[in-house]
């Protein structure tokens, strides 16, 4: 029997999770990170078919969580975005959501981020909220977690870079950069190899729920609203480059470049005055949801630099979670002094 191994990135703007990890295949899911209230555990019953949700429960009030979240949810989707959102009930929801998809019952090892600016401050209170006791993700089930190892976000995703393209790459020996855009925020990390350098880290909350705000304000002015509310949809066009309606106008997300940009050149702006000297940096990593709509900003400063990407940005951090994990516990055996879960606890997601 091996040792369960698991992470979770539980971003802002989506909860990516592992479902599976074998012979060096690690597979992915995520659902927006959105948890809606429920009456139960049944939650509510649709009048055609059935949503691609689950109901957890988070001291002794259901939330439904799950891939068709925003089925469920009213048109004002409230989203915690603020420094203490380990300490709601909404990311508890989403985390039990997360391992129930997992299919585990005992983890030995689950491996989660928090953001650069917060890692230090958080990182001791996280361990202790998701170890302190089994976890409920249904009436009569829980999760338990042996340990916990908790790393800044983009940490993740150079370990993930590492995993695709192997040491070859110099990144074990080299000055490296990783830049992460996140929804709420945009997280940069500076290493020599492995090694942080934590005053060259940092994090803005100047991610891709900026861009949807500025975005909505305008839309909303065009259309005598204050701000149009779906910041999805907006998001939604922007990943598929389809145009936006609003009342049978059709926005062309086009024409807000100018936006994007603006609000990109300020959070690539602010990481430059950190970095300080930027040529003796060999590896400019750039990952996360926002990758595409951050780029050109990126390679405005990094000019110089070949900008590197990842094989699906969107998970690159959860990917590297899972492989840091694996490597800790190949390495540091030690640290886990109980058996591993039955092979049965590794079955395939549920409704994945």
């Amino acid at each position: 029997m091996t040792l369960v191994v698991r992470s979770i990135d539980l971003g802002f703007g989506n909860t990516k999770f592992i479902t599976s990890s074998a012979n060096g295949k690690i597979d992915c899911s995520h659902f927006p990170s959105l948890a809606v209230l429920a009456p139960g555990e049944k939650g509510v019953v649709e009048l055609v078919g059935k949503r691609k949700t689950v109901c957890v429960p988070v001291r002794g009030v259901w939330y439904e969580v799950g891939y068709d979240v925003e089925q469920a949810a009213s048109s004002f989707k409230a989203r915690p975005r603020h420094e203490r959102y380990i300490e709601t009930a909404e990311y508890m929801a989403l985390t039990a959501g997360a391992l129930r998809y997992m299919g585990c019952r005992t983890i030995d090892l689950l491996v989660v981020g928090l953001p650069v600016s917060e890692y230090l401050a958080k990182r001791k209170d996280l361990e202790k909220l998701l170890k302190k006791e089994p976890i409920p993700i249904s009436g009569d089930e829980a999760v338990t977690i042996k340990e916990v190892l908790v790393v800044a976000q983009p940490h993740g995703a150079l370990f993930d870079y590492l995993r695709q393209h192997g040491e070859e790459t110099g990144i074990m020996e080299t000055r490296n950069l990783v830049v992460d855009v996140g929804y709420r925020t945009f997280d940069w990390l500076t290493t020599e190899g492995l090694k942080v350098y934590s005053n060259m880290s940092f994090s803005v909350s100047l991610g891709v729920s900026q861009v949807l705000g500025t975005i909505a304000r305008k839309i909303g002015i065009e259309n005598g609203m204050a701000e149009l509310s779906d910041l999805d949809g907006i998001d939604r066009a922007l990943r598929t480059r389809k145009p936006l309606v609003v009342y049978q106008k059709h926005y062309d997300m086009k024409k807000f470049l100018g936006d994007i940009d603006a609000i990109a050149d300020q959070a690539v702006g602010e990481m430059f005055t950190r970095i300080g000297k930027i040529y003796d940096i060999r590896n400019v990593v750039l990952v996360g949801g926002g990758a595409s709509l951050y780029k050109r900003s990126v390679v405005k400063v990094f000019d110089r630099h070949k900008i590197l990407q990842v094989a699906d940005p969107l998970f690159a951090n959860v990917r590297g979670f899972q492989y840091l994990g694996e490597r800790h516990v190949r390495d540091k055996p030690e640290i886990f002094t109980s058996k591993a879960a039955p092979a049965a606890d590794q079955s395939p997601a549920v409704g994945a």
